[in-house]
């Protein structure tokens, strides 16, 4: 076989490979329903179930719902929400699709701090910088 006969087959596979229907490097969608803005958009950078392929094994994409009801209301707390309820619904891939996974977000009641006691020790309580930023923060005693 010469070179250009084997850089003919080359090609001819790369054509063949690239053609074919794949899912590699494609995820799936998830949908939030219950949040919108900030938190919604918090929740959605935090979700590492966005990493999973179409074609990921039932069981992975299982874990990965699991994975991503926690993240969820660990993201949750940082904006106050500690009682959410959350309903994932997980709709495995069809032979041409890919998989898709809704939850529903009840956030529940957000706590609200009603006083905040702020005690700096150590070399940040006589840091002129750090008393700065702490004067700007928008929790104040």
């Amino acid at each position: 076989m010469n070179v250009l006969s084997l850089l003919r087959c080359t090609l001819l596979a790369t054509a063949l490979l690239g053609a074919a229907p794949s899912a590699v490097g494609a995820q799936g969608k998830i949908t939030l329903e219950g949040v919108s803005g900030e938190v919604r958009k918090n929740l959605l950078a935090r979700l590492s179930l966005d990493k999973q392929a179409c074609d990921a094994a039932d069981w992975q994409l299982q874990g990965g719902i699991k994975s991503a009801t926690e993240e969820i209301r660990e993201g949750l707390e940082a904006f106050g929400y500690y009682e959410p309820v959350i309903t994932p619904q997980l709709r495995p891939a069809d032979k041409n699709g890919c998989w898709e996974a809704t939850f529903t977000i009840q956030p529940g009641r957000r706590v609200t701090l009603r006083t905040v006691d702020i005690d700096i020790q150590g070399e940040a309580a006589s840091d002129n910088a750090f008393a700065k930023l702490l004067r700007k923060t928008p929790l104040q005693a």
